[in-house]
């Protein structure tokens, strides 16, 4: 088997002789999976930013990131907004591929 590209907006550290998608000329050719913590509606706001605090930490240690990379992974560590925004933009995002495509629940 022979990768021929990488979906992600850059190239991955992993496989850094593999061009993205988009490098290849498949503008807006981007997909990823991702991770993230949600704490439930009325958690009180400190207690969503220390633990925010602690797993951004965690994820940019050297030694954390460095596993990570080496999976194929860019660790980002945002904030509870970053984060917010960022599932917003997927939601909508692939909210138009399935609408696009005229995907059907069964």
């Amino acid at each position: 088997m022979r990768l021929i590209g990488v979906a992600s907006d850059r190239r991955l550290p992993a496989v850094p002789d593999v061009p993205t998608f988009i490098e290849q000329g498949f503008a807006g050719f981007t997909g990823s999976t991702w991770a993230g913590m949600l704490a439930p509606a009325g958690t009180p706001r400190e207690i969503v930013k220390r633990m925010s605090d602690e797993v951004a930490r965690i994820i940019k240690s050297d030694e954390t990131k460095a596993r990570l990379e080496a999976m194929g992974t860019f660790p980002a560590g945002s904030t509870p907004e970053e984060f917010d925004a960022f599932i917003a933009a997927e939601t909508g995002k692939w909210a138009k591929v399935i609408q696009t495509a005229g995907v059907k629940a069964e």
